[in-house]
């Protein structure tokens, strides 16, 4: 699926969609589901335990390349009562880019023009702009890796 950048905007309708896709895909540009750094990493998820185990998803994980939807970095957050599989989890790896998020993403590319918040980037999957440091679920890339376990 790609959505192509017309050059053409309408705010109402990426807010709408901006709004639908932080419920169904996680996306996030503040709160505990946003990395200001822009990286997703398990090792800075507030889930994270050594050595490469997680409170939320089963199997061995990668702390320095691995991230999945679950991310946060919520004080003390609550994880599900039965650690989800990498797959429900939709745990990935990025082996080569080290992080995730939306300027890594194979469907990011430079915006034809900002929009009225300034972000510059065009998410072809979704049709609307994203900042470079927001990320969702849909994340991919030539480096990606599926989580097995």
């Amino acid at each position: 699926m790609n959505v192509r950048d017309a050059g053409s905007y309408d705010s109402y309708e990426e807010i709408k969609i901006r709004k639908a896709i932080g419920l169904a895909v996680a996306y996030a540009e503040s709160g505990y589901a946003f990395d200001p750094g822009g990286r997703y990493l398990c090792r800075k998820c507030s889930f994270f335990g050594e050595p490469r185990s997680c409170r939320a998803v089963a199997g061995r994980i990668a702390g320095d390349t691995g991230s999945c939807r679950l991310w946060t970095r919520a004080k003390d957050p609550q994880p599900p009562a039965k650690r989800l599989d990498q797959a429900r989890a939709e745990y990935g790896e990025r082996p080569e880019a080290k992080g995730f998020g939306c300027s890594r993403c194979e469907y990011a590319a430079k915006a034809k023009a900002r929009d009225d918040e300034g972000r510059n980037l065009w998410c072809g999957l979704w049709g609307l702009h994203v900042i470079p440091d927001a990320c969702c679920a849909e994340e991919d890339g030539p480096d990606m890796i599926e989580g097995a376990e």
